[in-house]
């Protein structure tokens, strides 16, 4: 399990920390709707946190990517180069019926551009190795003309244009070699997504992840729950249940913990790492791995306790795939108050598996 902490009305929020490269079992909400290639997560080259993605890649495309439907999409992504792309290749496509959106490197030149449809590229600024660059962008294709407008390390770049019937975005790809395959090794890291126009630019900013590393209080019927596959029963005075899910990344299942028996309303309660932000955060993700032992049908859920308030990170759903699966949930506001998240009332914020 893992907290994202970032912005104001997010739908995807990503800095690499929870180590996923893979859409995992289905079931749930992934955290990746598609991968091409391998991508990578690199623990030595990162912008904030402790991780990035790594697009490593020769003669191929790398990317992964997140669906969608909708005629606005706001974000940012930092973008860094340990070796300049081969040839002209698309570092970000985000895919439209009536034409497409694209963020191109053009190896002629070594600048960034930008594209929609068969309109005009619009070049931006030259870009070398060993650089974070922050890319802000907003696309529209909500009306005749569709617009891409951007920025980079805050600076605002020539708007691409594309005259196209307006028709809902799809799918938003983040790598290399999509388009055009290349040779090159590209990380990304720090990355945000939004439908609301407002949101745009969202500027240079960090996103950071917390792992469990406290017990709750626990509300259970004795041996419902017990550590791994066949371990000890789990107590409701536990307080070690949180070094069962504190596992980084969490796509392993080298310990976990086990609901054995049906619990209509108990659950095991676990709570974060403290963050050190003083600023009030814009928004948070609850990112989460689980599986069953079998295929049989089961049903759990998962809460978010915000200072006594509840809130479904998923609601009772069955999750009868002995593979991973993956889930994501965002809330803009702590639920309790409606209000921006604070350092205080992140801090208190627990989570409840049943």
């Amino acid at each position: 399990v893992r907290l994202y902490i970032v912005m104001t009305t997010p739908i995807f929020i990503c800095g690499a920390e929870c180590g996923i490269v893979t859409i995992g079992a289905t079931g749930l909400t992934p955290h990746w709707d598609t991968v091409d290639g391998t991508p990578e997560i690199s623990t030595t080259t990162y912008r904030n946190g402790l991780r990035s993605y790594r697009f490593n890649i020769a003669s191929s495309s790398c990317d992964l990517g997140k669906n969608f439907s909708q005629t606005r999409l706001v974000g940012r992504v930092a973008i860094r180069f340990a070796t300049l792309p081969n040839t002209k290749t698309a570092l970000l496509q985000i895919n439209n019926a009536n034409g497409s959106f694209y963020l191109w490197y053009i190896q002629s030149n070594s600048k960034l551009a930008a594209q929609v449809g068969a309109g005009t590229i619009q070049e931006g600024t030259v870009v070398t190795t060993g650089v974070w660059y922050v890319i802000d962008f907003d696309l529209n294709s909500s009306g005749a003309t569709a617009t891409f407008d951007w920025r980079m390390d805050g600076v605002a770049q020539t708007q691409a244009t594309n005259t196209q019937t307006s028709v809902a975005m799809s799918r938003i790809m983040f790598g290399v070699g999509q388009y055009y395959i290349a040779t090159a090794d590209v990380y990304m890291d720090d990355i945000i997504l939004s439908f609301t126009g407002a949101d745009y630019p969202f500027g240079d900013g960090k996103v950071l992840g917390f792992s469990p590393n406290v017990d709750g209080t626990h509300s259970f019927t004795a041996g419902n729950f017990i550590y791994n596959a066949a371990g000890a029963n789990i107590l409701v005075t536990a307080t070690d249940v949180n070094t069962y899910l504190d596992e980084v990344p969490i796509t392993g299942t080298a310990d976990f913990i086990n609901q054995k028996l049906v619990e209509a309303a108990g659950y095991v309660e676990i709570g974060f790492v403290d963050t050190s932000e003083t600023t009030d955060a814009r928004g948070l993700e609850v990112v989460c791995s689980q599986h069953s032992a079998t295929a049989t049908a089961n049903k759990a859920a998962m809460n978010l306790n915000d200072n006594g308030t509840i809130s479904a990170i998923y609601a009772l759903t069955d999750i009868s795939q002995t593979a991973l699966i993956y889930h994501s949930k965002q809330f803009a506001t702590a639920p309790s108050t409606g209000l921006a998240w604070t350092q205080a009332r992140i801090n208190a914020l627990k989570l409840r598996c049943t």
